[in-house]
Formats: C-alpha cells, structure tokens, sequence
C-alpha cells in the first residue's frame, strides 16, 4: 500500500473509531461537567456513553439508515445537527465519457506480467487521452446538506452532561440537568420511512423552550489551488423559510450538466405537544412544551424545478416509539448478524474515555477492541445505502473533505465491501 492510499484509509477509519475515540475536550457548557454522578444515560447493551460533547465535527456521534444521516455533537444549549446524504456531491467537475480500456487490456497485462507496471499506467492515461482526459481530474467533493440549529431559549447553567450511541437501536442520544430540570434529545434515521426523527422530552411539563432553524453551514475562503472554485461561485441560490410548523431549506448549483445533480431541498417537520409555536424570522420557535418531535428530509434533484421531500406526509403523526420500533426491527437484526467477543464476557460500564485511558500501549484492554469492532460495525450499516461507504461514510462536516470524500477504488471500496459480508 502506498504512502497516499494509506493516507485515505487513516481518513475512513479514524471517522469510523471517532464515535469511540472522544476528545478529551468538550464545549464550554460542558468543560466542567465531567464528574462522578451517576449518568443520565442507561449504559447500551451495545454502544458507548461519554460525559464530553464533541469539540469539533469529527468527534460528533454517528446516526444515519445508509442513505440520510446527521453528524451529532451534543450541545445541550447550542446544538447544530449537520444533515447528510450519501448521494450529494456537489456538481464541480463536467463528466467525461468512461475510457476504453477494453482496448487496452492485452497490453497492459503485458507490461504488468513482464514487471513494467509504470508503462501499463502509461497506457491507461493514452486510453484516457483518447476521449479528452488530459491530466489529473479530481472528483466532486461530498458536502453536508446543511445544519438543524437548536437553541435553548434558557441560559441555563448544565450540572450534569451525557451523551450515547445505541448501535442496536442507531439512536444518537444527548442527557443533560439544569437546576432540577432533565432533559434528553434523541436523533436516528429511520430505514422503513426513510426519514429523520429528533425527539426532545423534559422530566417536568411545559419546560421545553427551543427555537429552531435550518442554515447552510459556513462556507470556507476560496482556494489557493486555481484549479479549484471557490464554494460560493458553486451556488446559485440557498433559501431557507419557516412557515407554520415546518422548516424549509434548498440549494441550487450553478454548474449543471445533463444529468447532473442540479439541486436540494430538506424539509423539517416540528410537532410540540403543548405550549405554543411561532414563527420569526426564518426561525421556528416553541415555549412551554411537553415533548418536541421533529421529522426531517432530504430530496436530491437531477432536473429542475428542485423536487420537494416527500417522506414526511405518510408519517407525520406517528409517534416517536412507533417510528423507533419500525426501524429497529431491521437495523438491530443487521447489526446483531456479527459479534466479536475477547476477553471475559462480564461487561463493565464505563464511559468511552475511562475505557480509553485504561489501556496503554502494550496493555490493551480486550473491552476496547469489543467496542472499536461494534463502533466499525455500526458505522458502516449506518452508511451503507444504495451505495457502499464514501471515504467518510455519508457523513462530513466541511465543503472541502480530504480527497473529496470520494470513492476510491484502491482498497478502500473492497475493504468495506468486505467488512460488510459478517
């Protein structure tokens, strides 16, 4: 393996361990909340429970059915829930025909049996020659859709802090106490609808206050590399609206192609049992409710006008356990097919980083790599959809991810394939 492909490989896995492999830094309204109560997460029979929010996007948690999905931080006050699909790389490059390399196959063999590997490349770049392809083409890179902002209209002061993965259940889960409040928010991608569902609960009524919004994420400066444009002249047009109880988000490219991706939209549905909701601005508002459920969407377009998600309407008024019970059915049965177990079976609970710092370099607790495999595991039935993992799986969280987040062929692609047949 070479220097690059091992490069691209350390992206792949170091994504899928980050669910495992938490920060030791937190956010300001957790840095000082690691302490010894008792979490107000129960422990998974399979996933992990940290008390550190992510610092960055990479440590976010993971939820996703292989198609849609969101980057997790854990923010109780100031969460912002990036919304991913596996399909939405953004139209940069013009597509070229595919070489005939059918033409050239006898020779290349030749060259790679007789040890001349560096002319059979050769060739492969006069194949590419022959429909227009001169020098490296780099690919579209896999951006995020854009961002679910959800602020606390209470500044309130975190005394306890929790946060989990379930892989059996694919829920990404935030536990957090002001004062003698507790609140949880819970985030997975259900497989049987297709959509994203966000429950909000409180242990007393009327205490939820939330305001709600989806944004595009910030867009970096143009690149020093010519060859690459910088995001904003990529876009044409990004709205984004509220209106009664629903969110609506969209983003047209400008360069389009026959058969190009052209567009998106994401539609959030937010129903609040009791209290009130109101509209400012672009944002979404609810005082003095009971429990805050949110459905989300994301509908690619290949033509224009942009199409609408469509997912939302059939379920709009099922229950949060009703949507979790459907998609659990099949998510814990694809996960539960595997199981690796080193070491003694009595399980311990401890958060991801007491696991992490009990072990050492030549002490390796046989629990840790238990749990580095379920992570994996879980991450790639979580990201593989219509299509096999991306180098990020179907998560990212910037508009210019390492070798754009692509597919790529050398190892990486069979590597997950393989993973896959446990």
């Amino acid at each position: 393996m070479n220097c690059h492909s091992f490069r691209k490989k350390t992206v792949l896995i170091g994504l899928k361990m980050s669910s495992i492999m938490l920060s030791m830094l937190s956010f300001n309204a957790c840095a000082s909340q690691v302490n010894t109560d008792e979490p107000l997460i129960e422990y998974p029979e399979h996933g992990f429970v940290s008390r550190l929010a992510a610092s960055k996007w990479e440590e976010s948690m993971l939820t996703g059915n292989g198609t849609i999905g969101a980057l997790v931080p854990g923010d109780p006050l100031n969460e912002r829930i990036i919304l991913c699909h596996e399909n939405l790389f953004m139209p940069e490059y013009p597509p070229y025909p595919a070489p005939p390399l059918y033409k050239y196959l006898d020779r290349m063999r030749e060259l790679t049996l007789n040890g001349h590997g560096g002319k059979a490349a050769g060739v492969m770049v006069e194949a590419g020659e022959e429909v227009g392809i001169h020098g490296l083409i780099w690919t579209n890179p896999l951006i995020p859709a854009c961002q679910l902002e959800v602020k606390s209209l209470a500044d309130a002061k975190i005394t306890n802090y929790a946060r989990s993965v379930n892989y059996e259940t694919g829920e990404a889960i935030t536990a957090w106490k002001t004062d003698n409040l507790v609140l949880k928010r819970t985030v997975f991608f259900s497989r049987p609808d297709n959509i994203g569902v966000i429950r909000i609960t409180a242990s007393e009524p009327s205490s939820l206050n939330f305001k709600f919004h989806l944004s595009q994420l910030p867009t970096p400066k143009a690149s020093d590399d010519e060859e690459e444009s910088s995001v904003d002249e990529l876009i044409s047009e990004v709205t984004s609206t509220a209106e009664g109880d629903r969110l609506l988000y969209s983003t047209t490219f400008k360069k389009q192609w026959e058969n190009s991706l052209k567009g998106f939209k994401v539609d959030a549905r937010i129903r609040a049992s009791g209290g009130s909701t109101d509209n400012e601005g672009d944002w979404l508002v609810v005082r003095n409710a009971d429990e805050i459920i949110i459905l989300m969407d994301i509908m690619l377009s290949y033509s224009l006008p942009l199409q609408s998600p469509a997912n939302i309407e059939k379920v709009k008024n099922a229950s949060y356990s009703i949507l979790l019970d459907a998609h659990t059915k099949i998510h814990s049965e694809m996960f539960n097919r595997f199981n690796l177990q080193l070491g003694s079976t009595e399980k311990t609970n401890q958060t991801s980083e007491d696991l992490v710092a009990a072990s050492s370099f030549g002490k390796l607790k046989p629990q840790l790599v238990n749990q580095l495999c379920e992570a994996s595991r879980y991450t790639l039935i979580s990201s593989t959809g219509q299509l096999p993992p991306a180098l990020q799986g179907i998560w990212g969280g910037t508009w210019r991810p390492n070798w754009s987040g692509d597919f790529t062929q050398n190892g990486n692609v069979p590597s997950a394939i393989a993973c896959g047949l446990n």
